[in-house]
């Protein structure tokens, strides 16, 4: 790890402590414990200099809380500005107000520690929505106080502007936010899909400016392109001779892992892992539907952006094959996109309108009150997923699930314990055959569904996942 001068007076960024960690308690049946934040003290950076309150004008600098973040966004509803330390920077940056999802805005807090770990991460824009931000955002939340985490935005601008430019405006700011942050451990975070050029180019630079660990966690996995790849010898060879620069290549199933293997990258530089999910969210939070003692009483959710291959479609075929069998049955189709209009369409013309609710995207608290009022699962992806964080979010909410071989859904779910692993492109009858067997036994889904959470918190949550990420960023030090 990279030693910085006990003189050093810079001032590193921090976001809000989460108060306490999420509740354990099965949040289905009883109301979580606790999620109420301590008070803040109000004098307690009154002290910091004006620098420091200059650039948090525009936020609440009303508090030193203990969690590092600095964060070096670049785009809209930014402000950035250097504190002078021949050592290291910090650059803050004030959110705008109308961003949900937006990262937390930054503190102040006296000078980093000499074992702290700096990690520096490309994130898209956090004006946008997508599952790197989300991911970034779950992170920031929950690394511990040793880790020190600072973003940098890359891939957004304008994209009127040849993508030759926009390569070489994105490259020329990283190297100099390298120069600046001098982080410990750089993280980018490609999919396997056409952005893999742009993030390739985006290794290669950093390697030229830094000499620590190298991390590159694909999120995204493209077939096409997975097929692309593998067909040519001189793709391979491309793929291999730019990411085999990292230290460091996490991907989200064992698949990926062994495919990537067969293309030549180091076998030992290779970790298979898991997406992580917030179980704070569910803090403070109680199910306030009746738990149902019959398959006419359940509340089936499907929960994704409702694009082809997602499996919307074979949801809705399916639940009106189960609709005519169980009258009180129901359904929320929860998500936006394209195929919206055309799912609810089908729902009025095959007459299962009454019985099936469009509430468009949900996000926090709501979504947290949606997974917890649900009785089943269900998500028949054939879609390029990773590891689908809605999937770990409904185990989490203690949901038995009904959901299909793809990515790496196989690597966190057994078929018969969790629920139902169906084959890869499920069809419409495929589902409501599993909708069929989960439903007749209500009082075995509730089992199913204890066990789920379980499941989830032990492995999947964000505190005990985030603990193994840095356990193997230390380990590369």
């Amino acid at each position: 790890m990279i030693r910085r001068p006990a003189a050093c007076t810079c001032r590193a960024l921090w976001p809000p402590r989460r108060s306490k960690p999420p509740a354990h308690p099965c949040v289905r049946e009883q109301a979580s414990a606790g999620g109420d934040s301590q008070p803040r003290d109000p004098t307690a950076a009154k002290d910091e200099p004006d620098r420091a309150s200059e650039i948090l004008a525009q936020g609440d600098a009303a508090s030193v809380c203990e969690k590092p973040l600095a964060i070096h966004p670049r785009g809209a509803h930014s402000v950035e500005e250097s504190i002078d330390c021949p050592h290291s920077a910090a650059v803050a940056r004030c959110y705008s107000a109308c961003v949900g999802n937006a990262l937390p805005r930054d503190r102040v807090r006296n000078e980093p520690r000499e074992d702290q770990l700096r990690i520096l991460m490309l994130s898209p824009s956090t004006a946008l929505s997508g599952g790197v931000i989300d991911f970034v955002r779950i992170l920031t939340a929950n690394l511990s106080p040793a880790t020190e985490l600072v973003t940098t935005t890359v891939g957004s601008g304008d994209s009127r502007l040849p993508m030759l430019v926009r390569l070489l405006r994105d490259g020329w700011a990283l190297l100099r936010t390298i120069r600046r942050v001098r982080p410990d451990v750089v993280q980018l975070n490609p999919s396997l899909d056409r952005a893999i050029v742009r993030d390739g180019m985006y290794l290669l630079l950093t390697r030229l400016v830094h000499r620590g660990p190298l991390v590159v966690f694909i999120h995204g996995w493209n077939e096409r392109w997975e097929a692309r790849i593998r067909k040519s010898k001189l793709l391979r060879g491309a793929f291999c001779l730019v990411f085999a620069r990292a230290d460091r290549v996490y991907v989200l199933a064992t698949r990926f892992r062994e495919e990537l293997a067969s293309w030549g990258l180091p076998a030992d530089r290779l970790r298979a892992t898991s997406m992580l999910f917030d179980g704070a969210q569910f803090n403070g939070l109680a199910r306030q539907r009746p738990l149902p003692s019959a398959a006419d009483e359940l509340q089936v959710l499907f929960m994704s952006r409702l694009v082809p291959d997602k499996g919307a479609k074979e949801t809705l075929q399916a639940f009106a094959v189960l609709a005519h069998a169980v009258p009180g049955i129901r359904l929320v189709c929860a998500g936006d996109g394209p195929e919206k209009a055309e799912l609810e369409r089908w729902a009025n013309a095959h007459g299962i309108s009454d019985r099936v609710h469009f509430p468009g995207f949900v996000r926090g608290a709501s979504k947290a009150q949606l997974l917890l009022d649900s009785d089943l699962f269900v998500f028949p992806t054939h879609y390029g997923e990773g590891c689908p964080v809605s999937l770990l979010e409904a185990m989490g909410a203690g949901l038995p699930v009904i959901t299909a071989r793809s990515g790496g859904i196989a690597d966190v779910f057994s078929n018969g314990s969790n629920g139902v692993l169906l084959d890869t492109r499920p069809d419409a009858q495929a589902v409501a055959r599993a909708l069929s067997e989960m439903t007749s036994n209500v009082e075995a889904m509730r089992r199913m569904g204890r066990d789920n959470h379980r499941l989830a918190f032990a492995r999947y949550e964000a505190g005990t996942w985030c603990r193994a990420l840095e356990s193997d960023f230390a380990s590369m030090n």
